[in-house]
């Protein structure tokens, strides 16, 4: 009998060719299907706001044999990479494509042209309104329409003669009591062509109410087709102090059994005025000999689109960017800048005995949180310990005041992780002007998100309505105690967002940086944005603020690049610049390449590479030995580092993190150890910078 025989194959579940194509507020995906593929195969689709596969979300699984996708609803400011990957039948999963980066189609000059011809008006005065859509027969109500026929009777008779005389020039006229009427027509007829000027003239005087009106008509008719230029002005006085003035100027052509209309209406009276234009396009020009005509206003579904070269005055402010388009109301959601394990900006708060309270961290954890390479420069993780109470109603976390809109709807998420913790939750109280609490709702972090990269962690959100006398929110991200059976538990927490939506949003936007409203570079038109055309309050944020000169009172960013910035108060990551002028800077880190100081250097921080630095460290005891782990950040600098009162040291290079473990075998108490009633001793742990320059000898 042979040996049986072995044969062996592979389906390639690669995606071969992968592309992207901008729409209007929509990306298209398109793509090749290996020839391996059968129907039971799928496509995954994923995206991310950076070339970063594990910072990628899943958006879509589609079956063989869809190889096409598109996302709608996308803002004009907003890009994504997109990976593609293969899944047989049986979950086997192909590699991911290369990143593609997709966009919405920002061109100004092909969002105009898709609005062309949908522009609509404005509700400012329905009166006014009336005024422009009624017909000059109707345009000033009943009366008008009684004098109209009359001017319509004497056209008629004019007309007859005009059949045989060829031309007739008339004048009616007829005065009474309470009106003095002059009706002059001129007509004129060649052929199947009749056009007539007509010019009507009315004052009348009532008892109660004074009228004085003008309606003035320019008719052109061939055949079934059209035309009609209109102008009405309408100027009322009333004993009772009420006042009304109107003006409409009207155009009209009728041809094939289509209306076109054109018009503008002023109208003003004793408690407000308005001005209103209803046309399919509206366009400037220059001057008189400028024949190019440029659009300005469109309005399609709901959405009003200005085409302009520059903001001249005034200042466009956060309400007008943020609604709909993603913007982060929070303030320092990328965690910078703590101080004991609370990030700038927000509060930290407890209510665990100090015996049962763990670490309190705010770092880029390298194996924990968005990992080594997933963080943003100056990001951290919030990185929450606490011992098992054996009470559910102890809790820990952060928490911010966040001023917000009544009956307003808005979106609040976070990623976060859940280790051995009964729960880890968002919970929201809503205030009033007072102080008043008006309502709460929570969410808690699912079981099983470890959070070890942003692809493991839960992203977990809150969609509501704001109350209707809510003026802010307390945000806060809670830890409780430790599951049954367990000795501690962590919270951790990475890039909260809160924004504005609508009743119809389903799930957060992609997570934005605080305050950050994209404004493509393609929408701008020339460039134009200039600094003395951007004004706010007091502050300007962004993450990279580049040119000559900044001035105002509060100046936040990660990064200030320009000659000279002037003002009282500086405050951000990093302030790179030839001059540095005010009188306090504040900022995590002062850049450049030699530094001179000619006066008083007094320094109570240094953040990042501090001189001298200590620590107070919790020891924990084990079944035969006593240990302590200290996380140590990266810093610009190498340092050494020393257990006081032992012979244990350690360095840590430049731009380096590292994690010492600190053990002491045996029952004896070390000299190290300090606070040792209660069985929780602490060490003491103190850290120098290392300065390249020796001036030592022997």
């Amino acid at each position: 009998m042979s040996d049986p025989v072995t044969r062996s194959f592979e389906i390639n579940l690669n995606i071969p060719r992968f592309v992207t194509k901008s729409l209007l507020f929509a990306i298209e995906l398109d793509w090749d299907l290996p020839k391996t593929f059968t129907p039971g195969f799928s496509t995954e689709i994923w995206r991310s706001n950076t070339n970063d596969i594990s910072s990628a979300v899943k958006v879509a699984t589609l079956p063989y044999p869809q190889s096409n996708y598109v996302i709608n609803g996308v803002p004009l400011s907003t890009g994504y990479y997109f990976f593609l990957r293969g899944v047989d039948k049986q979950g086997n999963k192909g590699e991911f494509t290369e990143a593609v980066f997709g966009e919405a189609d920002h061109n100004p000059d092909n969002l105009l042209n898709a609005l062309e011809g949908k522009i609509t008006k404005s509700q400012l005065g329905q009166e006014l309104i009336n005024s422009i859509k009624a017909d000059i027969n109707n345009a000033v109500g009943e009366e008008a329409k009684t004098r109209q026929t009359a001017v319509a009777g004497a056209l008629a008779q004019i007309a007859a003669q005009a059949q045989s005389t060829g031309t007739a020039i008339k004048n009616l006229e007829k005065a009474d009591q309470a009106q003095a009427e002059t009706i002059k027509t001129v007509t004129a007829k060649a052929e199947s062509a009749l056009s007539g000027i007509t010019a009507v003239r009315q004052a009348q005087a009532q008892s109660d109410k004074a009228n004085a009106q003008q309606i003035n008509a320019l008719t052109a008719k061939v055949g079934n087709a059209e035309s009609t230029v209109s102008q009405v002005s309408s100027v009322v006085a009333g004993l009772n102090g009420k006042v009304s003035s109107m003006h409409t100027i009207k155009t009209q052509a009728i041809a094939g059994g289509r209306t076109a209309v054109a018009g503008i209406a002023l109208g003003a009276n004793h408690e407000e005025s308005s001005v209103i234009v209803m046309a399919d396009k509206f366009g400037i020009v220059a001057n008189a000999n400028d024949g190019n005509v440029k659009p300005v206003f469109s309005v399609a579904n709901g959405q009003v689109g200005i085409r302009g070269d520059l903001v001249v005055a005034g200042s466009v402010t956060n309400d007008k960017l943020s609604s709909g388009s993603g913007a982060n109301l929070l303030t320092n959601p990328i965690f910078a800048n703590p101080t004991n394990g609370v990030p700038y900006g927000w509060f930290g708060s407890t209510n665990v005995p100090a015996n049962k309270l763990g670490e309190r961290q705010c770092i880029q954890d390298p194996d924990w949180g968005l990992r080594k390479g997933g963080y943003l420069p100056n990001e951290n993780v919030v990185r929450w310990h606490n011992l098992r109470t054996e009470d559910s109603n102890t809790r820990s976390g952060i928490s911010q005041n966040v001023a917000i809109n009544a009956n307003t709807w808005y979106m609040l998420s976070a990623y976060m992780g859940n280790h051995r913790c009964t729960t880890v939750q968002i919970y929201i109280d809503q205030r009033g002007r007072n102080g008043e609490y008006l309502g709460r709702w929570t969410k808690n972090c699912r079981d099983g998100y470890n959070f070890g990269g942003i692809n493991s962690a839960d992203r977990v959100f809150i969609k509501f309505k704001a109350h209707s006398q809510a003026v802010s929110l307390d945000v806060h991200f809670f830890f409780y105690d430790a599951k049954v059976n367990e000795t501690n538990c962590y919270m951790f927490v990475a890039r909260p967002m809160l924004e504005e939506c609508t009743e119809y949003t389903t799930e957060p936007s992609p997570w934005n940086n605080a305050g950050l409203t994209e404004v493509h570079g393609g929408s701008i038109i020339a460039n134009t944005i200039r600094g003395d055309h951007i004004q706010a309050n007091q502050e300007i944020r962004a993450p990279r603020i580049t040119g000559g000169v900044i001035t105002g009172n509060t100046v936040n960013g990660a990064t200030v690049n320009g000659g000279t910035v002037n003002g009282a108060v500086v405050t951000g990551g990093t302030v790179k610049g030839a001059i540095v002028e005010g009188g306090v800077i504040k900022g995590a880190r002062l850049e450049a390449v030699t530094g001179k100081f000619t006066g008083t250097l007094e320094v109570n921080q240094l953040v990042g590479g501090n001189l001298c630095e200590v620590f107070i460290a919790r020891v924990y005891k084990t079944i035969d030995f006593y240990q302590a782990w200290i996380n140590v950040s990266a810093a610009p600098v190498k340092r050494i580092f020393f257990i006081v009162n032992s012979h244990k040291t350690f360095t840590v290079e430049a731009n380096q993190s590292h994690r010492y473990l600190y053990t002491h075998h045996g029952e004896n108490i070390p000299p190290e150890f300090f606070d040792v009633v209660g069985g929780n001793p602490k060490i003491c742990v103190t850290a120098y910078a290392v300065s390249n320059t020796t001036t030592m000898s022997q």
